[in-house]
């Protein structure tokens, strides 16, 4: 990050001492313009959902027949990850001057930035359906990237422009889910107990993405260094709101030994991932280098 914060301060000073004089005073702000920013956040992306577990039942008597599952139970797993971190993107947009007051409209991309990693484990006791087990899930969520749509309103000071801007601002999401179920040897029924071999780990995978909206506001500052040429400085906070983001594409798969009759397993165990509900919000600062049209 400070190698190219450099780089830029370097390419504004060479634009200003390049510049002439008589260009510096031009103190029109209307037009189209478009430029590149680079700067920090401090963002936050919660994570929080529901799971399911389906979970063998250990009443079938000895025999032949597979063991059946029992669904229904549910765990709760959330978490938040609070990241700072360096990102670059451009924007590009139009305003009005009239006499000293600038009217605009401007929208931006950036990369993404903030992740999160959950995890959650524990051991689901004995039951009169099901035997002991041992689960664990985790969630995976990244923002790829963020955009927004503002409104400005600014007062114009000779070279240099004081701002407002408000607006919409969206951010794209992407969840990977994993979980493992398994197991344990040992006798375990109600109320007839039965010899259980080690089963598992069935494991449960997939992902899902989505797309959140909110709001953004903030102050920023630009000062013209050539006709065509401004820098400045803006600072946001965003809301990008909360949605539930579906994993729909979940996957079993089972990495242990199968067990042997009458303990053959069926399709179906394991922990199913619920609708994620995810949350972003940002506060951050970014340097700008715009040019005017």
């Amino acid at each position: 990050m400070k190698k190219v914060s450099t780089l830029l301060a370097t390419a504004m000073l060479a634009t200003m001492a390049a510049t002439p004089a008589s260009a510096q005073n031009d103190d029109n702000w209307s037009g189209f313009y478009a430029g590149i920013q680079i700067g920090g956040a401090r963002e936050r992306l919660r994570v929080e959902a529901t799971d399911t577990v389906n979970q063998y039942t250990n009443i079938n008597p000895p025999g032949a027949q597979p063991l059946t599952v029992v669904p229904g139970t549910t765990r709760a797993i959330a978490g938040r990850s609070g990241d700072t971190s360096f990102a670059y993107g451009g924007h590009l947009g139009w305003q009005f001057q009239t006499g000293n007051v600038v009217l605009g409209l401007e929208g931006d991309l950036r990369t993404g930035r903030s992740s999160v990693d959950v995890t959650s484990s524990e051991v689901i006791p004995m039951t009169a359906l099901a035997p002991p087990a041992t689960i664990t899930t985790e969630r995976h969520g990244k923002a790829r990237y963020e955009w927004s749509a503002r409104a400005r309103l600014g007062v114009a000071s000779g070279s240099t422009l004081f701002y407002g801007t408000a607006g919409i601002a969206g951010a794209r999401i992407r969840l990977r889910y994993d979980s493992s179920y398994t197991i344990p040897a040992g006798n375990a029924g109600v109320p007839v107990a039965q010899p259980f071999p080690a089963q598992g780990p069935f494991l449960v995978s997939g992902s899902g993405s989505g797309n959140l909206l909110g709001w953004t506001a903030g102050l920023g500052a630009e000062h013209r260094i050539g006709s065509n040429v401004r820098i400045g400085i803006e600072g946001r906070y965003t809301d990008y709101g909360a949605k539930n983001i579906g994993i729909a594409n979940a996957i079993q798969t089972s990495s242990g030994t199968p067990a042997p009759a009458p303990f053959t397993a069926i399709s179906g165990e394991g922990v199913y991932p619920g609708a994620t509900r995810t949350s972003l919000k940002a506060a951050e600062v970014n340097l700008r280098l715009t040019f005017a049209f």
